[in-house]
């Protein structure tokens, strides 16, 4: 045992530690103990702090964990850094559930230990079950309202549609139409938002990070709008900082969906004069970190100064809807707020009543350098799940299947309601598809031959076995023929919150939630039967079930050779990658998962997924991005996930190494 500072030998022997109403230890770098408090003691059986001093884990109740709180400590002393878990503790009269945290103990500038706290929270972690238990309940009712209410509103929509552009159709029955779509596309915006809101405050939503032109994503909504300004005689214009770079990295889909909300709202209250959208650059933090300022101005009606500090609350509306003055759900401000404070961004209003409003958001993104977007191809945008159908639903007429080319690709549908079969079998075909219906899941299984379908849409809630059952039974089947997976899309009604992980499970690529359009299933074509990087507005991309090419590459030094300028950069980089992955990277992850420092572990892959940014290594790549999402979402499956990524690392090495010989 280390000699011990007066300091020391009074605080463990005074009763200092005993006014601190939680356990309080401390051990010296052997794991004995060197005091504790008496809450502690009587916690664990003995009379006093001073009857521990010199114990083990070893002696005392918790014995049967000692090993797994040596490791621990050990951590704490060689890492030089806090570990903070939760975990179970076997008392001496019960066992508690316990937020533990060890902390390394410096004396003389040296650390000869560590002092360590418990607070019980079993109490909280009942009450966390219970409300999880709640929620899952909330969640089971959203999905069966998203698939019975929203799946026969999309047909009679959709329908309509199809009536309003049919020529052919008299313009009495056009006009009823209209109407019945229009109104048809009120109820849908309405549904999607309420879906949209219970995820996120249900933590869903988080959009993934990837790289972006912010320049392109503006663009793409002032297209967009155009039409909705046109309409009331209004300017929309747009300004963009210079300075601003080329390529950033963070959470597009939200960024998209706030400047969505907030343009949206500004052309909504706004009846004279325009619209100015402003990027800039607010600030740059350090070399790879920037903060970016969106400002949105209007000639509107303005804010009252007493209802701006409100305008964010949860259905808050400036007008009752009962007045019928302005449209609205006093939903999407809510949701813009909390997807700025997920970004860990700030929101800022200045308004007055007459002249206009503007909304500024400021969120940190990072910075890209030595990455050209130029592959980034990025479709026209549609409106995203939050206004779907608003204004975007795709006008076609019916073509028939001998119109289209013998070597068209081929799709099945499958979906049980007759009325969406029809329309996404009319709209596919407009698309340039040709289309088989599978009615059940039973008839999906017996229709799907290898090689006889180039992608298929899934829906889930069939009537004899759900979609993910349907999936897993042809993901078998490919398994069995040793056959490439043939890319399976979801497309379904449903709002529940756990739908993209179940999806996932079952072999799916992505989900989009019904009713798709004519621009979707061409970018989603594009993307999974062609193998271009398009963005597709509404579709959650399942990364850890991307389509695979039986014998893809592990490492594709061509193309990282593109990317980097030379044969010579890109060996340099895979040389440096290789020695990165062996001598660092894995030996951290399994400490940092074994202590469940998952803070640590998050900031390590992020660091791992920009150096692969560099590298054309689509499974690893992958294997590291499904990882971070098991972290991000407190996943079950993070052991999983993790020896997926060792199998791809050793995949790599393996490749490297074999590259390197015929070098």
């Amino acid at each position: 045992m280390p000699n011990k500072s007066d300091f020391l030998k009074e605080l463990t022997q005074s009763n200092l530690l005993d006014c601190i109403p939680c356990a309080v230890f401390l051990k010296d770098a052997n794991g004995k103990f060197l005091g504790c408090n008496t809450f502690l003691a009587n916690l664990a059986g003995y009379p006093d702090g001073a009857s521990v001093v010199g114990k083990t884990d070893y002696e005392m109740p918790w014995a049967d964990e000692s090993i797994n709180y040596a490791a621990i400590d050990q951590t704490v002393i060689t890492s030089k850094e806090p570990i903070e878990r939760t975990e179970t503790i076997q008392l001496a009269k019960k066992k508690i559930i316990a937020k533990t945290i060890k902390t390394p103990l410096y004396l003389n500038g040296k650390i000869t230990g560590l002092i360590g706290t418990f607070v019980d929270i079993t109490d909280l972690v009942e009450l966390k079950i219970q409300a999880e238990s709640a929620n899952r309940a909330k969640t089971a009712f959203l999905a069966n309202m998203s698939h019975d209410v929203k799946t026969p509103m999309t047909g009679v929509v959709s329908v309509a549609d199809i009536i309003v552009n049919d020529e052919n159709s008299p313009a009495k029955d056009r006009q009823l139409a209209k109407m019945i779509f229009d109104s048809g596309r009120q109820v849908l915006a309405l549904f999607d938002n309420c879906i949209e809101l219970s995820k996120l405050e249900m933590l869903e939503f988080m959009s993934n990070e990837e790289v972006f032109s912010l320049e392109k994503l503006l663009q793409e909504i002032q297209v967009l709008f155009i039409p909705s300004a046109k309409s009331k005689a209004l300017d929309l214009t747009l300004t963009y900082d210079a300075k601003i770079p080329k390529a950033l990295y963070g959470q597009r889909a939200s960024i998209y969906r706030i400047l969505l909300n907030l343009i949206s709202n500004a052309l909504k209250f706004t009846q004279a004069g325009g619209v100015v959208v402003r990027a800039f650059l607010a600030e740059g933090i350090d070399e790879k970190n920037v903060r970016i300022g969106l400002e949105i101005t209007d000639t509107g009606m303005g804010i009252p100064d007493d209802l701006q500090v409100i305008i964010f609350e949860k259905l808050r509306r400036l007008t009752p809807s009962y007045e019928g003055k302005i449209k609205g759900h006093g939903i999407g401000l809510y949701i813009v707020d909390q997807y700025v404070k997920r970004m860990k961004g700030e929101i800022q209003v200045e308004s007055k009543v007459g002249v206009g409003s503007t909304f500024t958001v400021f969120l940190p993104l990072t910075v890209v350098e030595n990455i050209s977007l130029d592959a980034q191809v990025i479709t026209k945008a549609t409106l995203p799940q939050s206004t779907v159908a608003a204004s975007n639903i795709s006008t076609f007429s019916e073509k028939k299947e001998n119109a289209l080319p013998d070597n068209a690709p081929r799709i099945l549908v499958v979906e049980d309601a007759p009325m969406i079969q029809y329309v996404t079998k009319v709209l596919l075909n407009d698309a340039g598809f040709h289309v088989d219906i599978a009615g059940t899941g039973a008839e999906a299984i017996a229709a799907f031959v290898t090689g006889k379908y180039d992608l298929i849409y899934m829906d889930i809630g069939l009537p004899d076995i759900d979609g993910y059952a349907v999936t897993q039974a042809i993901r078998e089947k490919e398994k069995h023929l040793g056959v490439a997976t043939i890319p399976i899309i979801a497309l379904t009604g449903h709002g529940a919150v756990d739908v993209q992980a179940f999806c996932g499970r079952a072999g799916m690529q992505g989900v989009l939630s019904k009713p798709i359009n004519g621009e979707q299933a061409k970018g989603v074509w594009a993307r999974y039967g062609k193998g271009e990087p398009v963005y597709i507005d509404g579709l959650y991309i399942i990364e850890s079930m991307s389509v695979q090419k039986i014998g893809a590459q592990v490492i594709d030094k061509t193309a990282t050779a593109a990317l980097l300028g030379s044969e010579k950069k890109a060996q340099e980089m895979l040389d440096l990658l290789a020695k990165e992955l062996q001598g660092r990277f894995l030996p951290n992850t399994e400490a940092l998962i074994k202590t469940a420092n998952y803070k640590a572990l998050h900031h390590q892959l992020h660091a791992m997924l920009g150096t692969l940014c560099y590298v054309k290594t689509p499974l690893l790549h992958q294997a590291v991005l499904k990882l971070d999402h098991a972290i991000k979402n407190n996943s079950p499956d993070i052991e999983e996930a993790y020896s997926y990524v060792q199998e791809q690392v050793r995949c790599f090495l393996e490749s490297y190494r074999k590259m390197k010989i015929t070098a």
